[in-house]
């Protein structure tokens, strides 16, 4: 089963860019094609932590204004070019579709997807998560709820799922996460999923995001950072290899749901 991961297009400065490099780079080292869809055109802060990509992944960098494209949603783009890699893959069960979204683009992203093809690409064996990142903010959660309420009826019924990614930058406290979220998310039945990233520090994360790279790329050396002494290499892997832990429970999904199929 092939997996599409959207991030909600909430808040800035919450993880959002960041959690879709995690998540690419968990699906890379279990070999799974990786896709990965750029929608701040102006910034590209995920096509830049990319600028080499592995063999097995794709950049694209969508241009959100209309203007510069033959398109009233230029969206669309992601949802054509899902259609055409499912089209032509022989192995659906390794292919990882992840769609970044802009900050603050939650008004334009929720009309997009008033007709985006649900059905149709559920047919093609891919499920489907909106990834919403939370910190000790109230408003992270707080935006995040438009998503959630919007789709409530979905995620009962198990078409979209919800991946709720807990990033503890400004704190552990996600009181705010448990007072206005947590009962529209079941979690019990494995339906969602609710991860929480470890403390990666401010330095760590500036220091990646100025070499245009990734915590998963210098932990497994493919992007070497000079500056970077002995601890700070340990301390990227130790990181990364709570990472890998964390997001265990998505990748294995995948993997049990094509088993149950075969």
């Amino acid at each position: 089963m092939s997996l599409l991961f959207m991030t909600a297009g909430t808040k800035g400065g919450i993880g959002k860019t960041m959690t879709a490099t995690l998540l690419a780079d968990t699906a890379l080292i279990n070999d799974m094609q990786v896709v990965l869809y750029d929608c701040d055109n102006e910034n590209e802060s995920l096509k830049n932590s990319y600028l080499t990509p592995a063999e097995n992944c794709r950049v694209e960098t969508v241009k959100m204004s209309s203007d510069e494209v033959d398109m009233d949603y230029p969206l669309d783009f992601v949802v054509n070019d899902i259609i055409r890699t499912e089209s032509g893959s022989e192995d659906k069960s390794k292919n990882v579709y992840i769609v970044d979204m802009k900050a603050g683009t939650t008004h334009y992203t929720l009309e997009w997807l008033e007709e985006f093809p649900f059905e149709d690409i559920r047919e093609l064996g891919i499920k489907i998560y909106i990834v919403g990142c939370v910190t000790a903010d109230f408003d992270s959660a707080h935006t995040l709820s438009r998503w959630i309420y919007r789709f409530a009826q979905d995620i009962q019924e198990r078409k979209l799922h919800f991946l709720i990614v807990k990033n503890p930058f400004q704190g552990n406290n996600f009181d705010c996460y448990d007072e206005v979220l947590a009962d529209s998310i079941d979690v019990e039945s494995g339906s969602n999923l609710v991860v929480e990233l470890p403390d990666f520090g401010h330095r760590y994360s500036k220091k990646l995001k100025d070499h245009h790279t990734t915590f998963g790329q210098v932990a497994t050396g493919k992007t070497v950072i000079r500056q970077f002494d002995h601890m700070d290499r340990h301390r990227v892997k130790s990181s990364f290899r709570k990472v890998k832990k964390a997001f265990a429970t998505v990748w294995s999904q995948s993997t049990a749901l094509e088993k149950s199929k075969q």
